[in-house]
């Protein structure tokens, strides 16, 4: 006959007797409630079960905050991440985890999460998306999990030991010098064009282009130039406009003349459509900018791009892509890696190095064929 348990350490019974139905219960503390019992497999499972949670309680474990996954990364949105970061940040930490992680691990106890279970998650996710997704989405439960760890809500972290699958990183894609001569040749009568024009001379992010305001250009004098201080992003699902991300993306982007005389015949006209909608104007101040003053959605952006794309019977690339371009062109062009790296806010030469080496490497073959050319060998 098993021996009867003392007190403090919990209990494990058949109820009701002979049923074949078997409960555990933590042990009561000095003036407590009786604590709740909960369901078990039989007398061994309920002793291991109820052994791991003792032992769980005296290394701080905290027992009555019991989570889900779901549950718990909205705490570590809502109390973490909020708090401590911009909005824009906390709106792609949201995306990813709403997107990527939710759906398959969300409705797991936060508690009872494993290694195992992180690890198939990660594997489906680098067979269905690009691999820098993969990683994105791992870091954020890697960050969360790390937080529940430091808070005592679990003993360690079931990222801990996942290998992730190595895969190809995306590579950039850019047009060549004639494929841009056809898009832009595409635009010709489209409101955008300007815009195109100094996405591929200067390599602007979107949200840059989109969130340029004239009052920081400079189109007179000595120096004329471009000054990134802000971009247009999605908080909260309305646009706004936000600082830049990091110290080497804000920048002066010079302007030569030719840039200077599109952009002025672009800022003539864009003053002549608010002449006549006068009250129907909306001022933001905006460069590229709807009809009615107001900013260009992403997505509108994405479909004209898109159709100008399919029109010139050019590869279906992303608008980013044309950053690319601008990149590779000014390689191509002869222009250090460090002023290319400056040019397009990097946040080293190293990252530019990185991801346009290709195309280095392509330059640096042709300057020496270039040479050997000219010496006759």
């Amino acid at each position: 006959m098993p021996r009867r348990r003392n007190k403090s350490e919990g209990s494990v019974f058949e109820s009701p007797k002979g049923s074949g139905i078997w409960w555990a219960r933590m042990p009561r503390t000095v003036g407590g409630k009786v604590p709740s019992k909960w369901r078990v497999a039989d007398r061994a499972d309920g002793l291991a079960q109820l052994k791991q949670r003792l032992r769980d309680q005296e290394d701080g474990l905290v027992l009555n905050r019991i989570h889900t996954v779901d549950t718990w990364l909205d705490h570590w949105l809502d109390h973490v991440v909020k708090p401590s970061c911009r909005a824009t940040t906390r709106e792609s930490h949201a995306w990813i985890v709403q997107h990527y992680i939710r759906p398959t691990l969300g409705k797991k106890r936060l508690d009872k999460l494993t290694t195992p279970d992180v690890r198939g998650w990660v594997n489906d996710l680098a067979n269905r998306y690009a691999i820098e997704t993969m990683k994105n989405a791992f870091r954020r439960l890697n960050t969360a999990l790390e937080v529940a760890v430091n808070d005592s809500l679990i003993r360690r972290n079931p990222c801990d030991g996942v290998t992730l699958p190595k895969g190809e990183q995306r590579q950039a894609i850019a047009l060549t010098e004639d494929q841009v001569g056809r898009l832009l040749h595409t635009a010709n009568k489209n409101p955008i064009l300007p815009l195109l024009v100094l996405a591929v001379s200067t390599g602007m992010r979107r949200g840059e282009l989109l969130g340029l305001r004239w009052k920081n250009v400079t189109l007179d004098g000595p120096e004329p130039k471009i000054a990134i201080v802000e971009q247009l992003q999605i908080v909260d699902k309305k646009p706004a406009l936000v600082p830049p991300k990091s110290k080497a993306s804000k920048r002066d982007i010079p302007l030569d003349p030719t840039l200077v005389e599109i952009l002025k015949h672009h800022q003539r006209a864009q003053l002549g459509r608010k002449a006549k909608l006068i009250t129907r104007w909306i001022e933001h101040g905006l460069v590229f900018s709807s009809l009615r003053g107001t900013p260009i959605g992403g997505r509108n952006l994405g479909r004209t791009f898109s159709l100008l794309l399919g029109k010139a019977e050019l590869p279906h690339i992303r608008f980013h892509d044309l950053r690319h371009t601008a990149g590779s062109l000014m390689l191509a062009a002869g222009v250090p890696m460090v002023d290319v790296s400056k040019l397009l806010g990097h946040s080293s030469v190293s990252v530019t190095a990185s991801i346009y080496a290709h195309s280095y490497t392509e330059n640096k073959r042709a300057a020496v064929a270039a040479v050997t050319k000219k010496l006759s060998l």
